[in-house]
């Protein structure tokens, strides 16, 4: 049986997922941008960022597999942002991250690796939630 902090876990990525959901493919590019910067945003999606930049202005749209990556970077994003600063958000994707045998989540996202990154970062974030209590 679930314990009550998992229930609780469980509702809040459920209400991150609507979230993004509700989000189109420009604001999520525009939030991306705003927390990891476009070269980060580049890193992980292998697309240029001047591209990056016309999809945050709104010139044009990421393809549909760019756009699903976007949204899920963005979920990720969202999970360590709502624990922490944009800044440490933002060198957590850099850093090297011992839940992902040392290497940078940027890295390990622009080979594919959702899950496990999503699970690295709640990782992060509930390790952090208990040692900061």
């Amino acid at each position: 049986m679930a314990t009550t902090e998992q229930r609780q876990r469980k509702r809040e990525a459920v209400r991150l997922h609507a979230r993004v959901t509700e989000l189109s493919a420009q604001e999520v590019a525009q939030a991306l941008q705003s927390v990891l910067g476009n070269e980060l945003v580049s890193a992980v999606v292998g697309k240029g960022v001047r591209t990056i930049a016309r999809w945050v202005s709104g010139d044009g749209a990421p393809p549909l597999a760019v756009e699903r990556k976007l949204r899920n970077v963005y979920q990720i994003v969202s999970v360590i942002e709502a624990a922490s600063s944009a800044s440490t958000c933002r060198a957590w994707f850099m850093e090297m991250n011992p839940l992902l045998d040392e290497e940078e989540p940027v890295e390990a996202l622009a080979a594919g690796r959702n899950r496990e990154v999503m699970i690295a970062a709640r990782t992060w974030v509930a390790v952090g939630l208990s040692a900061a209590a």
